[in-house]
C-alpha cells in the first residue's frame, strides 16, 4: 500500500497502469492513433489517449507521422488540391480553413463550387483538426473534425471523423519563374468591368508573380472599397508578345502535371489604368481597370 501510495505521488502509477492496460490489451501505444468519446460527448483523437479512457479508445486504422520531425501546425499551412469521389478539392490552410469542391466532370474553366464547400476558423492540434463552419454571414452552423497525417511537405491525409471520407491532398504547384518586364508592368490588382458601365466591377483579377487569382466582388462599384469574396478559380499565367495565356489548376488532366484547363486572351491595350483583352475563342472583351500595383 504504501508503494502505491508513493506512486500515486510521483506519477509513476498513472505509467505503470497505462502501460499494462496497454499491454494486455494489445494496443500498440504511440504508434496507432486511437479515437474514442468522453462523457460529455466530445470525440478524440491521439496516438496517447488517456488511462481513463483507454478502455474506450479503438483504433482508427491510421498512424502518427510517417516523418515524425514535420511540424504539422507550420507544413500544413498553404494550398492543397486532392480527387475524391469524382470531386476536385481545393484547400487552403491558415487560421481560417476554405475548402472548395468542384465537379471533375464540369468542362466549364470556372466552375461553381458545389454545396459541399464550407469554411471557417480552424483549430489544429495533430493528430485533430477542427474546424467551425461559418455561413456567407459568418455564423457558426455547424463543426468539421478531421484526423490529419503528413508524410512529407507536400502530402497532406485528412480523414472524416465522422464519415468515412479519407483525402489526401499534394500542395498545389506554384509558379517559380521570373518576370519579364512588361509581365512587372502587368502586374497588380485589376477589376473586371462591365463594357457598358465601366463603374460596376464584375471580378478581381490579380496577377502576381507569375499566378493569376480570380475573386467574385461583394462591391459592385468601381472607387469603393472593393471587398473580395470566393477564390472561385486560379492558375499560372504566361505574357508572350501579345497574348497571355492562363493555365487554371481545375482542369481535366492531374492538378500536378503540365496538363490543365487553359485560356488564350489576346492583349488589346494596356496602359497604368486600363487593360482590354479579348477572347478569339468565344469572342469575349475583357475589359479591366487598374485597381492597385504590385
Amino acid at each position: 500500500m504504501a508503494l502505491v501510495a508513493s506512486c500515486r505521488k510521483t506519477g509513476w502509477l498513472t505509467l505503470i497502469l497505462y502501460l499494462v492496460l496497454g499491454g494486455f490489451s494489445g494496443k500498440s501505444v504511440g504508434s496507432s492513433i486511437y479515437t474514442w468519446t468522453d462523457d460529455q460527448g466530445n470525440r478524440h483523437f491521439s496516438n496517447t489517449p488517456p488511462v481513463e479512457m483507454f478502455d474506450r479508445a479503438s483504433e482508427t486504422g491510421l498512424s502518427a507521422n510517417a516523418t515524425p520531425n514535420i511540424d504539422v501546425v507550420h507544413a500544413s499551412r498553404g494550398q492543397w488540391l486532392a480527387r475524391h469521389n469524382g470531386v476536385l478539392a481545393h484547400l487552403s490552410i491558415g487560421n481560417h480553413m476554405v475548402w472548395n469542391e468542384y465537379p471533375l466532370s464540369s468542362t466549364s474553366i470556372a466552375p461553381k463550387a458545389l454545396d459541399s464547400s464550407f469554411r471557417g476558423p480552424l483549430t489544429l492540434s495533430p493528430p485533430s483538426m477542427q474546424v467551425e463552419v461559418w455561413d456567407r454571414n459568418n455564423q457558426h452552423v455547424g463543426d468539421r473534425l478531421f484526423v490529419v497525417r503528413m508524410d512529407s511537405e507536400i502530402s497532406l491525409n485528412l480523414t472524416d471523423a465522422y464519415g468515412d471520407g479519407r483525402y489526401q491532398f499534394t500542395r498545389k504547384p506554384e509558379a517559380d519563374r521570373d518576370l519579364s518586364e512588361r509581365e512587372e508592368f502587368l502586374s497588380g490588382q485589376w477589376a473586371l468591368v462591365n463594357p457598358e458601365d465601366e463603374d460596376q466591377v464584375a471580378e478581381i483579377w490579380v496577377f502576381s508573380e507569375g499566378l493569376l487569382t480570380r475573386h467574385e466582388s461583394r462591391s459592385n462599384r468601381l472607387n469603393q472599397h472593393v471587398a473580395l469574396w470566393n477564390n472561385h478559380l486560379d492558375g499560372r499565367w504566361h505574357l508572350r508578345d501579345n497574348e497571355i495565356l492562363v493555365e487554371y489548376w481545375r482542369g481535366k488532366g492531374r492538378h500536378t502535371s503540365l496538363s490543365l484547363s487553359s485560356q488564350r486572351l489576346q492583349l488589346r491595350e494596356l496602359s497604368h489604368r486600363r487593360m482590354v483583352l479579348h477572347e478569339p475563342e468565344s469572342r469575349r472583351v475583357f475589359i479591366f481597370r487598374r485597381e492597385r500595383t504590385r
